[in-house]
């Protein structure tokens, strides 16, 4: 995969969570997004 298809991908990804009311403005702001839904997915919040 080529580096501006990662960066289109992540760009994209963060678009998504800013339209729901969930930015994720770094990197870390978006693992941590993902933990988020993780644990809600697994039911453990």
């Amino acid at each position: 995969m080529a580096y501006g298809t990662a960066r289109e991908y992540l760009e994209r990804v963060k678009r998504k969570y800013a339209e729901v009311g969930r930015p994720a403005y770094t990197k870390l702001d978006l693992a941590e997004r993902v933990r988020e839904d993780r644990l809600e997915r697994d039911g453990l919040t």
